[in-house]
């Protein structure tokens, strides 16, 4: 199956939502006829080979949310006393 994938003339930020939803739909279907129908597998795949940062950074952004949560100290006491965590791990969480 041959497609024309159109070269992008404009970045994102300078496009319509109508003209972004085109361009990723275009995309999607490229993606999906070169993985063989296994899109989301590849994505997983083509996520894992990028840096952590940078991974954090796409899950933000599609999120629209901090991947952060604030507790406050006696919160995360209580937290750990409950859970029965050692301070490594609660650190690590």
């Amino acid at each position: 199956m041959i497609q024309r994938v159109p070269q992008a003339e404009n970045p994102s930020e300078l496009v319509s939502t109508r003209h972004l939803w085109h361009r990723t739909s275009t995309i999607k279907n490229v993606a999906n006829a070169v993985s063989s129908g296994e899109m989301d597998r590849h994505l997983v795949k083509l996520l894992r080979r990028e840096a952590k940062e940078e991974c954090k950074r796409l899950i933000s952004q599609a999120l629209r949310t901090a991947l952060t949560l604030e507790l406050a100290e006696e919160e995360a006491l209580s937290m750990k006393e409950d859970i029965g965590l050692s301070w490594f791990r609660l650190n690590k969480l």
